[in-house]
């Protein structure tokens, strides 16, 4: 009877731990989950960014063959 309480109690405070972990891992995962939409965030504006240069870019190339195309004619 006090083997079948003993084992009662164990397996209680094995439960109470494994809770413990799974409680811990929910945080930490819910902590990586808003760093990785973070990091999604960051690439979005960083992609936004890029096309933004690459239209700047494409409008001052046509500027400069405008250019030179005026000092040719």
């Amino acid at each position: 009877m006090e083997q079948d309480q003993g084992q009662k109690e164990s397996r209680a405070r094995a439960d109470e731990a494994d809770i413990r972990d799974v409680a811990r891992l929910e945080r930490l995962i819910n902590r990586r989950l808003v760093k990785v939409s973070q990091d999604e965030d960051k690439i979005l504006q960083l992609q936004m960014r890029v096309q933004r240069y690459r239209q700047e870019i494409r409008r001052l190339s046509v500027r400069r063959v405008e250019k030179l195309t005026m000092r040719l004619l």
